[in-house]
């Protein structure tokens, strides 16, 4: 990172003087390398790791991606130099509001004085004459504490450094003295996103969180003698009474690691090594002053899992570095062999396949040359939430619950799934594999997914469970079964054989016959509308019989309509389009491929030839909605689209396989749902991983994120997690935390899936567990009496349901059932969420 820093410290300078605009012809004879021009005054990285370039047109500032393409127009006085919570802070007419990295969309209004302030803004800021004395005031102007302090800070995660003539100390949004002014001059930092802040007391440094509880406890001995750092996974080095250095866990503050080993220092006196990497390891020395790795309990490890500087910048370069000759700048990779020529008077690192450029004042953006012959398409699903999955088993969605099936062979019959070959397991929406890819497996319409089958059923030793680990019989297999509006068969001709006879339509219930047998071809109805044929006359009748679209002039079309569009071929250029129930074309024939419309999805699979290899072409699929617009781009290798309305589907693009949520649904909340979200976001009460595709059902995760947000707002209090090793498939911070608190628990065999989707009744005993804990006593005489289904809920989870549903937080699911064992949304347990803060108090 490091080095990072300093190329975009010596690019900064350089693009001190704006270049003249330059003529196509003046870089001729670079135009054999893989350069896309940039007519602006300044280009540089702005960050590596976000693939995000600064560039300068007219004075003003904005971001490019790597490409050259403009995520935001240059409209910017300033920018900040780092993204919180995938955020970029910038300026406007001398105020600072904030832009989302991904899609450059302001996110936080140009209402606040510094950058700081808007990584997690509140409505109030220090306001007095230069030189003091300075208030607290809300962003309206309205004073929210005396004019008592003479030096401050900007507001920074919720507090600003405020100074009196005792010293320094915090304020809140309110204007409330949440730390007293008793720290030395100069003593105190902004608090950062982890919570905590060090300070410098009459006794050494310490560390505090945003109550004022102090890291380290002073009567036990004299402070830290220098300024402690943040070291990464929660934990801080600090210099210990002998000098040497150790590590605090700050939320319990636990001396994880006693001081016992050293650091380095650069000739300018930076602090080098100390921190841990992502791994969790860091580089110390030891008594030795020999470099040497510890991991996050102190153990030695190899040093070389430690060193870190230089390292992330080298696992994205593609192994090439600069090298200069003539006074010029090219590349080689790590064989020494030159691939782009010395020919350039600046370079940049190469990152994931890009490099910033400069001939004499003209900049651009050079493209991997060794790549140049391949196909560039790693930005064309830019801007789409898709989960990729390493797996050599094929994905297929399931189509409830956000589901998706990974397996080497699956069948389907029927209504109900039977029969199973090879191996399969489960996964969300987000790629997380719920079940582990080692069962024998049949899926049912209805998305029961059967797992542990063993046994005979005729005997009785049969047993399945479903993917949250409920057991039913075969019986329960049985899912609802939707008829179609009319039903088709053939009656058997003049010889009395079937394959001589007409087709004619049938109720599917009663078995009356409701048009004659007269067709020669013919499908069920859907949509009102049947799709038939006598000899070679193609038409479409409605319920009555009627002819009500003429289908001669289509090459080909379905044989029914889905969603109400029907797929048709024309005759001239054999490409396909859609027309509606009344013969309109909707969509028009310009797909070289394309798939019926899914039922409740509304979308469908179309497909466009691409070239490809040796002068052949090949087809690459996209999605588009009802009105044809595309919601995925047409460069896909595979997909089967949304199927089955659950906004779930799984592709595979450049050799990868992915799990794509339905752009549309993104920002999707029920009507019932809009005002108690709405609140419980502006409050704070919705947590990041929750605050999209609120329709989708929540993971463990999700609410565990939930609960413990939930708890510590309306408490005041900070929960210490649980150990890092508590659970072996997740270190999730706020998982520890809802674990130590004893609202969730885990799965045994120190398992806590993370990504398992929860039952209602699994929530609401983690919801009722946080709210106990915060104060909340059982109301009297509260039961399940009521609801139909009491006797499906199971123990552990009466009193939790008893209580919510007394109190108001849930409610039925309808004619007096509770359908305890049912999955629940995102959305549905954020508003169980903001009806429990409103109890609790």
């Amino acid at each position: 990172m490091k080095k990072i820093l300093s190329v975009l410290l010596a690019m900064a300078l350089l693009l001190a003087v704006a270049p003249a605009a330059f003529a196509a012809e003046d870089l001729s004879a670079l135009s054999a390398l893989p350069v896309r021009w940039l007519d602006y005054a300044s280009v540089h990285w702005w960050d590596y790791e976000s693939n995000l370039l600064l560039y300068e047109q007219e004075g003003r500032q904005g971001f490019l991606l790597p490409d050259g393409t403009a995520l935001t127009e240059a409209v910017f006085d300033g920018v900040g130099w780092q993204i919180v919570d995938g955020g970029i802070p910038v300026q406007q007419g001398g105020k600072w509001g904030k832009i989302d990295a991904r899609t450059g969309a302001l996110t936080v209004d140009f209402l606040y004085g510094t950058a700081q302030e808007t990584l997690a803004p509140v409505n109030a800021e220090i306001v007095g004459a230069e030189g003091g004395p300075y208030a607290v005031a809300a962003l309206d102007g309205t004073p929210l504490s005396e004019y008592k302090y003479w030096d401050h800070s900007a507001f920074s995660y919720g507090l600003a450094a405020v100074f009196t003539a005792d010293g320094w100390g915090y304020v809140d949004a309110t204007g409330a003295e949440v730390i007293p002014c008793r720290y030395y001059c100069g003593g105190v930092e902004d608090f950062a996103a982890d919570g905590y802040a060090w300070v410098n007391g009459p006794d050494g440094y310490n560390i505090v969180d945003r109550t004022g509880r102090e890291v380290f406890d002073a009567p036990k001995g004299k402070l830290l003698p220098e300024r402690p750092w943040r070291a990464g996974h929660g934990l801080w080095g600090f210099y210990g009474d002998n000098g040497l250095v150790g590590f605090v866990e700050a939320d319990s503050g636990r001396i994880v690691v006693e001081p016992q080993y050293r650091i380095g220092a650069s000739p300018k006196g930076m602090r080098t090594g100390g921190v841990f990497n992502a791994a969790g390891y860091a580089a110390v020395l030891d008594e030795n002053m020999q470099m040497t790795g510890i991991d996050l309990a102190g153990r030695r490890v190899d040093v070389a899992l430690a060193a870190t500087d230089g390292a992330l910048l080298a696992s994205h370069s593609g192994g090439l570095h600069s090298f200069m000759d003539g006074g010029k700048f090219g590349y080689m990779d790590e064989s020494e062999s030159v691939v782009v020529p010395a020919v350039f008077d600046f370079v940049s690192d190469f990152w994931d396949g890009a490099a910033l450029v400069q001939s004499g004042e003209v900049w651009g953006i050079l493209s991997d040359p060794r790549a140049a012959a391949e196909p560039a398409e790693t930005d064309a699903l830019s801007g789409l939430d898709i989960a990729w999955v390493d797996t050599e088993n094929r994905l297929i969605p399931l189509g409830a619950d956000n589901l998706v099936a990974e397996y080497r062979e699956l069948y389907r019959y029927g209504m109900m799934g039977s029969g199973s070959s090879g191996v399969d397991g489960l996964r969300n929406a987000d790629g997380a594999l719920i079940l582990p890819v080692i069962y024998e497996n049949a899926l049912m319409p209805g998305a029961r997914f059967i797992v542990a089958v063993s046994g005979n059923a005729d005997d009785g030793s049969w047993r399945a469970t479903d993917y949250l680990g409920r057991v039913f019989t075969a019986e329960d297999m049985k899912t609802p079964w939707a008829p179609p509006e009319l039903d088709c068969s053939r009656a058997p001709g003049p010889d009395g054989q079937l394959e001589s006879g007409k087709y004619c339509y049938a109720d599917p219930w009663t078995g009356e016959i409701v048009l004659p047998a007269i067709y020669d071809a013919a499908a069920p109805f859907s949509d009102g509308r049947g799709v038939v044929r006598i000899g070679d006359d193609r038409f479409v009748i409605d319920r009555e019989g009627s002819r009500v679209i003429d289908l001669n002039g289509w090459a080909s079309t379905d044989n029914a309509f889905h969603g109400g569009l029907l797929r048709v071929q024309d005759a001239a250029s054999g490409k396909y389009g859609y027309i509606d129930t009344a013969g309109e074309l909707i969509i028009d024939t310009v797909w070289d491929d394309a798939a019926a419309f899914t039922e409740g999805a509304d979308t469908a699979v179309v497909g466009v030839r691409a070239d490809g290899e040796n002068g052949t072409s090949a087809l690459r699929y996209g999605i588009i909605d009802a009105t044809g617009a595309l919601l995925v781009p047409c460069v896909l290798e595979d997909t089967d689209g949304f199927v089955g309305g659950d906004g779930v589907a799984v592709l595979r693009y450049q050799g990868r396989q992915g799990i794509l949520k339905d752009p549309r649904r993104k920002l999707a909340c029920s009507d019932w749902a809009k005002d108690e979200l709405a609140a419980a976001d502006a409050a704070g009460y919705v947590t990041p991983d929750c605050a999209e595709y609120q329709t989708f059902t929540i993971t463990r995760a999700q609410f565990a994120h939930l609960a413990v947000n939930f708890y510590e707002k309306v408490t005041g209090e900070t929960i210490s997690p649980a150990p890092a090793d508590s659970f072996s498939d997740t270190q999730d911070e706020c998982v520890r935390k809802a674990y130590s608190a004893g609202i969730v628990n885990g799965m045994g065999d120190g398992i806590f899936a993370p990504g398992m989707l929860l039952t209602r009744e699994q929530l609401a005993t983690m919801l009722w567990r946080a709210m106990v804990k915060a104060g909340k006593a059982a109301p009297e005489g509260a039961d399940l009496s009521s609801f139909r289904d009491a006797s499906a809920v199971s123990g552990w989870a009466q009193d939790a349901l008893a209580a919510l549903t007394a109190m108001g937080v849930m409610q039925g699911t309808g004619e007096h059932m509770l359908s305890p064992r049912g999955t629940c949304t995102v959305e549905q347990a954020v508003a169980l969420v903001w009806r429990a803060r409103t109890s609790v108090g």
